[in-house]
Order: C-alpha cells, then structure tokens, then sequence
C-alpha cells in the first residue's frame, strides 16, 4: 500500500530525505517513480508500508513529521 504525504513548497526534500535517512526512515519522491520530465506541481513523499510491521507504522510516521518540521528551517 501507497500513501502520499503532500509537503510544503519551502521545503527541501533532498535535507527531508536526509534528515529521515539518519532516522533510519526509508521514503521515495516523484523523482523515483515518474517520467525524467515530470512537471513538478507539488511536492510530496510516497511511502510504502507493505513490508512494515503493523505496530511500528505509527513510529514511522512521527518520525517523519518530526523532520517535517525541523525541516521547515533548513
């Protein structure tokens, strides 16, 4: 199962994607699943909670807000 998680404009999805990656966050963008010139109108991460342990999808998804917002000041 996919889910998308629409962000900001203002924020930089290479620092976001860093910034989960430290926190052992694995996420995609539409660079990854779209055609090489794909007009960017919004920007947002996909996830994919297919092969994720039910009990810890809501840790997940804290740890991706949490660099939501820290991000929001890179």
């Amino acid at each position: 199962m996919h889910t998308l998680i629409k962000l900001l404009k203002q924020i930089n999805i290479q620092k976001l994607h860093e910034a989960l990656a430290k926190r052992h966050v694995l996420v995609d963008d539409y660079k990854t699943n779209y055609i090489a010139d794909y007009k960017q109108k919004h920007k947002f991460l996909k996830l994919n909670t297919t092969s994720i342990q039910e009990g810890r999808i809501h840790e997940g998804v804290q740890l991706i807000h949490e660099a939501i917002e820290s991000s929001k000041y890179l």
